[in-house]
């Protein structure tokens, strides 16, 4: 279950997404909230994107990407590799 939690000012692209991503939406009181769940963990949050006020909707659909790439890569226990959990945001930009 994908979910959409967003302030007043990111109204118009949480409908948007909404209509493309087929998820539900909350809206909550705080300032310059834009986040993004996927069975209840974060895969997108705008506070993430420093370079920007607005919400882009191809920087979320490539973090929403890398979000799935990266949980193909776990296994049953949660680990990548044997390693933990390890997170390659970092290195795939």
């Amino acid at each position: 279950m994908m979910k959409i939690i967003y302030s007043e000012a990111f109204e118009d692209r949480a409908f948007e997404l909404k209509k493309e991503l087929k998820c539900i939406i909350e809206k909550i009181d705080k300032k310059d909230v834009f986040d993004i769940y996927v069975d209840k963990n974060l895969a997108y949050s705008k506070n993430d994107d420093f370079n920007s006020d607005t919400v882009e909707l191809e920087v979320v659909r490539s973090k929403l990407d890398k979000f799935y790439k990266n949980q193909k890569l776990k296994n049953n226990s949660g680990k990548i590799g044997g390693l933990g959990n390890i997170s390659f945001e970092e290195y795939w930009n």
